[in-house]
């Protein structure tokens, strides 16, 4: 109750303070605010020449700041947000993915939050995270001292979601984006009150779906004629961008917009289907429509307002900010500051690579990973689909494929090293972390594990509220890598649903040299029931269902890698049907 109490403070009563003032003569460190959103496309702006679109707020940061006009991130997710945090190529830091342990960051890297922490700053994370839900991987143990949001991928309900904040649950009220602007402005009064520096980063999980916004957005969009799809995406864009202008005001409000470097950009390409420029492709794509973004950077007084059209991308932002802020770290970096670039000081030619994980399918005729290498003026891109290259000067929308023979030779030389260190690098998931200090529970989700036999993920590739269906048979079975820190018992149970024919059968839990069983003395089949999502769909809406939690028995655990499998056993009737959302361990000793 009282997380909930002091949550509903935060988020109702952020200006709370703003009549105080702070009796310093000395200069104050600078102040980072930086933004990302969620499947923002290069054209989701109404700067990039979106006609429909309205984002005075984010138009208004680009005429008065740096617009960078090819600013590059990952296709997806998570591994963006790991080269944002690290200033490092995703895959250097164990994510190549969304899903089944390939978000995961290596809990040993050192992130933003950590720096500017030990720089002195107060570090907040109001958001998505996606790259690790274990609790070393957690927000509060990367650098940040104040975090509201979710570690997974997503979220069902946009509306009065279920967040967690430092550690505990929280139950809000509102808007998702309304909400986590709510608390970061709080985090930026409290700050500015003990008189020290912030470094805030606000990861909206907006415009990703589900598509969720309020009537009012929806019926705006639709009544432009556009399907529902794009009406409530552009909704939720312009939730976002009205939340944009909510932190500016407040920046004004307290006095410090001068010496605070606002930071926009986006995460990834945009979902198909909507307006984009002449960018080829989409999410997920190596072109330049998947990984091409809104970018901007704004500093009244300090920042003239530009247009750069140089590369850069996210691996850049740290060691901007490094020198941005003056504080004398040093970074293992693929990037390199943009500020020489944002002076106008000469600017050397470099190459960007992008890659990602192929899909499951691909990965079963032995391609891991794809990637693309870029230069100012030439594109290549290697992939299960084929190998191309491009010249994106005289054909920036990627009509004309040019043969990989009339690639400058420094980028064949590149893309063959890149291959060289492809071939020798290890792209498994990391085993989940158990046995931590202080992680007396943990659950492991479907999307974490792996299955053989029949199993399959219902919404079909295994993402944040997904789960096991078609469990069955007893060559069946699901499991979990972990990597345990500790020697331990746990008592484990298994978050189910079962139809009545499963009643009789047993599951049997196996850890290397002991197993424990089961019965399954009773069914429960949860309804798959939905928010308010706009758009139906089994892989855009937030299809979720109720769980019963199993007991199936106590396990002793060494500390090392193991495998925690789930088997069936006796079972009773032929039409038996079980369906596993998540593991769940309690620490007992």
């Amino acid at each position: 109750m009282l997380v909930v109490i002091r949550l509903i403070l935060i988020l109702f009563l952020p200006l709370l303070f703003l009549a105080c003032t702070q009796d310093n003569d000395e200069p104050n460190p600078p102040n980072i605010l930086l933004i990302l959103s969620d499947d923002q496309g290069w054209g989701d702006v109404g700067y990039n020449g979106n006609q429909l679109l309205e984002t005075p707020n984010l138009d208004h940061l680009a005429a008065t700041g740096v617009v960078f006009n090819r600013f590059y991130v990952n296709p997806v997710c998570a591994p963006s947000r790991a080269a944002i945090l690290t200033g490092k190529y995703a895959f250097r830091t164990g994510v190549v993915g969304v899903s089944g342990g390939y978000e995961n960051l290596d809990s040993e890297e050192i992130t933003m939050g950590d720096i500017f922490q030990q720089a002195g700053y107060r570090t907040g994370i109001f958001g998505k995270w996606h790259n690790g839900r274990a609790h070393s991987q957690k927000p509060n143990q990367q650098g940040f001292d104040e975090f509201l949001g979710f570690c997974s991928g997503g979220i069902g309900n946009y509306f009065d979601p279920n967040l967690e904040w430092n550690g505990k649950e929280a139950q809000t009220k509102g808007y998702i984006a309304d909400i986590l602007t709510d608390s970061a402005m709080h985090f930026i009064t409290g700050a500015y009150q003990m008189g020290t520096p912030f470094f805030c980063y606000l990861p909206y999980n907006t415009p990703h779906t589900p598509i969720q916004i309020t009537d009012s957005l929806f019926d705006k969009y639709k009544d432009k004629g556009l399907n529902a799809a794009t009406a409530g995406i552009y909704g939720m864009i312009d939730n976002l961008d009205w939340n944009v202008g909510r932190l500016i005001s407040h920046l004004d409000q307290l006095g410090i917009r001068g010496n605070t470097l606002v930071v926009f950009l986006s995460d990834n390409g945009p979902i198909k289907g909507r307006y984009n420029g002449e960018l080829k492709g989409y999410k997920g794509s190596l072109h330049e429509g998947g990984v091409r973004v809104p970018c901007v950077m704004n500093l009244p007084g300090r920042l003239e307002p530009a247009k750069i059209e140089r590369l850069a991308a996210h691996v850049d932002l740290l060691p901007t900010f490094l020198q941005f802020a003056d504080i004398d770290y040093t970074i293992e970096s693929d990037g390199c500051s943009l500020w020489p670039l944002i002076k106008g000081k000469p600017w050397p030619n470099r190459q960007l690579v992008t890659m990602k994980q192929t899909s499951r399918q691909k990965q079963q005729s032995g391609s891991t990973v794809e990637f693309s290498i870029r230069t100012d003026s030439t594109l290549v891109v290697e992939s299960a689909d084929g190998d191309a290259g491009y010249d994106l000067v005289q054909d920036p929308g990627q009509q004309q494929p040019l043969s990989l023979d009339l690639l400058p030779v420094g980028l064949v030389e590149s893309k063959d090293s890149l291959h060289a260190i492809l071939d020798v690098t290890d792209f498994r998931p990391q085993p989940l972390p158990m046995g931590e200090p202080g992680a007396n529970q943990q659950v492991f989700y479907a999307d974490e594990g792996h299955a053989t036999g029949h199993v399959e993920y219902y919404k079909g590739f295994g993402y944040n509220s997904d789960w096991f269906t078609y469990w069955s048979t007893e060559i069946d079975s699901i499991y979990w890598h972990v990597n345990n820190k500790s020697p331990a018992t746990y008592h484990a149970s298994l978050l189910l649903n079962c139809n009545q024919e499963a009643v009789g059968s047993s599951i049997t839990l196996k850890v290397p040299g002991q197993q424990a069983s089961a019965e399954i003395t009773e069914s429960f089949l949860g309804p798959i029931y939905q928010t308010q999502d706009r758009v139906i769909s089994k892989g855009w809406s937030s299809l979720r269902k109720p769980w019963k939690e199993y007991s199936i028995g106590d396990f002793n655990i060494k500390p090392g890698i193991h495998s925690i499998s789930f088997h069936l056993e006796s079972i009773r009737n032929s039409e038996a049907m079980f369906e596993v959302r998540g593991l769940k361990l309690m620490k007992i000793d």
